[in-house]
């Protein structure tokens, strides 16, 4: 049932294990974003390769070990392809097959990051 609800879900959902080692489960919305053929190929691949900034890889998982789950973190990333985009990602603790997991929502923010980064005039625009 909650499979069925997750493999539905039009933002990406994947889960990892606790201590963020391993990718257990990834939708086809999570695998459309990231270029992969299928969900099953995204878990084969390496989830480092996937940021542009591993800095903020490291950032987002001490913050996670510290006890707190992520709200809004927008990170750049780099799908399959090698194109970059942005996310946006939220999390939370989960029990999966009876073991405590990590599940993650990710949804592309791209159009909203380009459009805030826009030309000077725009950004006084938005400030007025």
């Amino acid at each position: 049932m909650i499979l069925s609800m997750l493999n539905g879900c039009p933002i990406g959902v994947t889960i990892f294990s606790e201590d963020l080692e391993r990718r257990l489960y990834a939708n086809p919305a999570m695998a459309k974003m990231f270029g992969a053929e299928t969900p099953e190929n995204l878990l084969l691949l390496n989830v480092e390769d996937s940021w542009c900034d591993t800095e903020r890889l490291t950032q987002m998982k001490d913050y996670i070990r510290d006890g707190n789950e992520i709200e809004n973190f927008v990170a750049k990333r780099r799908s399959i392809d090698g194109s970059v985009f942005w996310v946006t990602m939220n999390s939370q603790i989960a029990e999966v097959d009876g073991r405590n997991a990590r599940i993650f929502w990710v949804s592309d923010v791209t159009d909203l990051v380009t459009a805030l980064k826009g030309s000077d005039d725009d950004k006084q625009a938005i400030s007025a």
